[in-house]
Protein backbone atom coordinates (compact mmCIF):
# COMPACT_ATOMS: atom_id res chain seq x y z
CA UNK A 1 0.00 0.00 0.00
CA UNK A 2 1.40 3.44 -0.92
CA UNK A 3 0.38 7.10 -0.59
CA UNK A 4 1.39 10.17 -2.62
CA UNK A 5 0.80 13.43 -2.72
CA UNK A 6 2.22 16.66 -4.05
CA UNK A 7 1.39 20.52 -3.33
CA UNK A 8 2.33 23.37 -5.26
CA UNK A 9 3.48 25.58 -2.97
CA UNK A 10 4.26 28.40 -5.21
CA UNK A 11 4.31 28.89 -8.95
CA UNK A 12 7.80 27.37 -9.57
CA UNK A 13 7.93 25.30 -6.44
CA UNK A 14 5.91 21.52 -5.38
CA UNK A 15 5.78 19.75 -1.97
CA UNK A 16 5.48 16.02 -2.50
CA UNK A 17 4.89 13.19 0.30
CA UNK A 18 5.02 9.86 0.43
CA UNK A 19 4.13 6.75 2.59
CA UNK A 20 4.32 3.16 1.88
CA UNK A 21 3.90 0.06 3.46
CA UNK A 22 4.59 -3.32 2.26
CA UNK A 23 4.11 -7.05 3.95
CA UNK A 24 6.33 -9.32 1.67
CA UNK A 25 6.40 -13.15 1.76
CA UNK A 26 9.68 -13.73 0.85
CA UNK A 27 11.12 -16.95 2.38
CA UNK A 28 13.86 -19.14 1.70
CA UNK A 29 14.55 -22.68 3.56
CA UNK A 30 17.52 -24.84 2.63
CA UNK A 31 16.35 -27.86 4.12
CA UNK A 32 19.44 -28.20 7.01
CA UNK A 33 18.32 -25.18 9.10
CA UNK A 34 19.19 -21.83 7.09
CA UNK A 35 16.39 -20.00 6.97
CA UNK A 36 15.38 -16.51 6.14
CA UNK A 37 12.55 -14.71 6.22
CA UNK A 38 11.04 -10.90 5.26
CA UNK A 39 9.40 -8.93 7.17
CA UNK A 40 7.39 -5.85 6.50
CA UNK A 41 8.83 -2.82 4.91
CA UNK A 42 7.72 0.58 6.01
CA UNK A 43 9.04 3.89 4.20
CA UNK A 44 8.14 7.75 4.51
CA UNK A 45 9.68 10.02 2.84
CA UNK A 46 9.23 14.15 1.33
CA UNK A 47 10.27 15.70 -2.21
CA UNK A 48 10.73 19.62 -2.87
CA UNK A 49 11.10 20.41 -6.42
CA UNK A 50 12.14 24.37 -7.49
CA UNK A 51 12.39 25.42 -10.94
CA UNK A 52 15.38 27.20 -11.00
CA UNK A 53 14.80 28.43 -14.84
CA UNK A 54 13.03 27.33 -17.82
CA UNK A 55 14.96 24.59 -18.37
CA UNK A 56 16.33 23.89 -14.73
CA UNK A 57 14.51 21.94 -12.33
CA UNK A 58 16.19 21.15 -8.40
CA UNK A 59 14.70 18.36 -6.27
CA UNK A 60 15.30 17.48 -2.80
CA UNK A 61 14.18 14.39 -1.46
CA UNK A 62 14.51 12.45 2.57
CA UNK A 63 12.86 9.91 3.97
CA UNK A 64 13.16 6.80 6.28
CA UNK A 65 12.89 3.30 5.58
CA UNK A 66 12.76 -0.17 7.99
CA UNK A 67 12.35 -3.17 6.97
CA UNK A 68 12.11 -6.59 9.16
CA UNK A 69 14.16 -9.96 8.72
CA UNK A 70 14.66 -12.88 10.63
CA UNK A 71 17.69 -15.47 9.75
CA UNK A 72 18.35 -18.53 11.05
CA UNK A 73 21.89 -20.42 10.34
CA UNK A 74 22.06 -24.84 11.45
CA UNK A 75 18.87 -24.16 13.69
CA UNK A 76 20.65 -21.00 15.77
CA UNK A 77 18.81 -17.52 15.69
Amino acid sequence: MSLRYNFNVFDHALFGAEVELNQPTAHFDNGLGDTLKTGRDISAGARLKVDVSETIALYIKGGYTNAGATATTGGAR
